[in-house]
């Protein structure tokens, strides 16, 4: 329920902030010094354009938390955790990549601007913020996973007697330390325990 709600806040915040700046959010003659480098102004239109990957990327997050990686994560393993690891990551890199992106595109919105900041520029300042606590948040939810993913999985070694004198048995246990043992001491406590054996006539 509270990543539903943090999600919100934030994505309602994002989505406006996506649309004003590619419906409003440009540089022009009012708001540019004289003679600005056009190549700049096209990269921060570019920018704009882009929010919208994290868009997606922001409204998928906590449908992806709650109903793929918070269920059953304390069974976790093999190709279904590497799975899980993997859409978290994806998810920390791509916030983290439109911190940077935002910040550099106020670094060129300053090689721009006349006068005072515009409203966008300050919309960037707001996204910078509230981003930078959603990337401490999800990182938050993402230690909960990492700690407990997995932690009902336990690994059992058995080692198992399958053939005595070449005739194949019902599998027989044999103490985990057996391998360990020596040639004659196997061989001895094999010979020992052979009345233990069961085998199936065919």
């Amino acid at each position: 329920m509270i990543i539903s709600c943090m999600t919100c806040i934030f994505f309602t915040y994002l989505l406006i902030y996506s649309i004003l700046l590619v419906t409003m959010g440009n540089f022009d003659e009012s708001n540019s010094k004289e003679n600005f480098n056009v190549s700049t102004a096209n990269i921060i239109k570019k920018i704009n354009v882009y929010i919208f990957i994290l868009d997606a990327v922001t409204i998928a997050t906590p449908f992806l938390y709650w109903f793929f990686i918070y269920v059953e994560k304390d069974l976790d393993y093999g190709v279904k955790k590497f799975i899980k690891y993997f859409i978290i990551i994806i998810i920390h890199i791509v916030h983290l990549s439109f911190e940077g992106l935002i910040i550099w595109k106020l670094v060129l919105s300053y090689n721009i601007k006349k006068g005072d900041i515009t409203w966008f520029m300050r919309m960037d300042y707001t996204f910078i913020f509230l981003n930078f606590f959603y990337i401490l948040y999800i990182v938050l939810l993402s230690s909960i996973y990492f700690e407990e993913s997995g932690r009902n999985i336990e690994t059992i070694k058995e080692i198992k007697l399958i053939s005595f004198n070449g005739i194949e048995i019902n599998e027989y246990a044999l103490p985990k330390n057996f391998m360990k043992w020596g040639k004659k001491e196997r061989k001895k406590f094999v010979l020992n325990n052979y009345t233990n054996y069961t085998y199936n006539f065919t």
